[in-house]
């Protein structure tokens, strides 16, 4: 979201989305984390469209009012 390259591990997100980041391993050496940053820099193309690929998944499925419509969605599923 916030318009900058991520390096991440395995967890959280980075689970359900791993194309939206430059994946490490679960603990990391300094030179490993080093390098995906140095491959980030190396391909802005990818990392752009990584980017913006991030913000439309955090706005569609990560905000107050995402989490209202799937709340209510499920309200609904339990009334029909």
């Amino acid at each position: 979201m916030a318009g900058i390259p991520a390096v991440a591990t395995p967890v959280g997100l980075a689970l359900e989305h791993p194309h939206l980041v430059r994946g490490v391993s679960l603990d990391p050496s300094g030179r490993e984390i080093a390098k995906a940053v140095l491959a980030d820099v190396a391909d802005p193309a990818g990392t752009t469209l990584r980017i913006q690929d991030a913000r439309l998944t955090a706005m569609s499925r990560y905000t107050a009012d995402a989490f209202a419509r799937r709340w209510e969605s499920y309200l609904e599923s339990l009334i029909k």
